[in-house]
């Protein structure tokens, strides 16, 4: 062991220092890529189709344990869609010190681990799970919203793998949906929370205005 050591450090030794300064730069580009899941850019292509085939594959049977379940859920599956459709994590370097719920919109990320005893346990930015956080993170990394004060507006707008949320009388964004297809020539959505696989649009009540998030 002590010699294969010696050899190692004779030939680092042997290198220029700005040999030995790029490969220790490199190294350490690569372990920053490998925190946001190889290198995937958060701006990465996404696939509408994917998304809205995780959505219809779990709007019921959640994914667990990969993810948590909440009573109030429909962020963190239209995350998890999200996800499915291409889109990679952004996760800080030290989240594994952040708190269960980090609250800081420059990230987005689900950690899924076990503790000693073992029990699942998760790390979560709270952009991946609520409502204005989510909308807040995909505004800055390179989502179109299109804000639609009428369903009627909406459903002329959307499109498969879109996400929607919805405003209440007050202005207050409550809800977030995912839309999963056009059957029988209707535009339906899938939800958790009040689960739904392909609910119509055009009977959702309870919304005043409505954001497109195109990721």
């Amino acid at each position: 062991m002590g010699l294969r050591r010696s050899l190692l450090n004779d030939e680092f030794l042997a290198k220029s220092l700005d040999q030995a300064k790029k490969e220790i730069e490199s190294s350490n580009l690569e372990d920053l890529q490998g925190i946001n899941q190889g290198g995937v850019s958060p701006f990465a292509a996404y696939s509408p189709s994917k998304a809205a085939d995780y959505a219809m594959q779990y709007w019921e049977d959640y994914n667990t344990p990969e993810y948590p379940k909440f009573g109030s859920d429909c962020t963190n599956f239209v995350s998890q869609c999200a996800k499915a459709g291409g889109k990679a994590f952004k996760k800080p370097t030290d989240y594994m010190s952040k708190p269960a719920a980090y609250e800081n919109n420059n990230y987005w990320y689900s950690h899924h681990y076990l503790d000693w005893q073992p029990i699942h346990k998760y790390k979560q930015s709270t952009s991946f799970i609520r409502v204005k956080d989510f909308y807040t993170y995909w505004k800055n990394h390179g989502a179109t919203v299109i804000n639609c004060s009428t369903n009627s507006a909406l459903r002329d707008k959307i499109k498969v793998g879109d996400i929607v949320q919805l405003a209440d009388s007050s202005g207050s964004w409550f809800h977030s949906i995912i839309i999963s297809c056009k059957k029988d020539g209707s535009w339906r959505y899938a939800a958790h929370t009040s689960n739904h696989k392909w609910k119509t649009v055009s009977s959702i009540t309870g919304a005043n205005k409505y954001r497109i998030i195109r990721l």
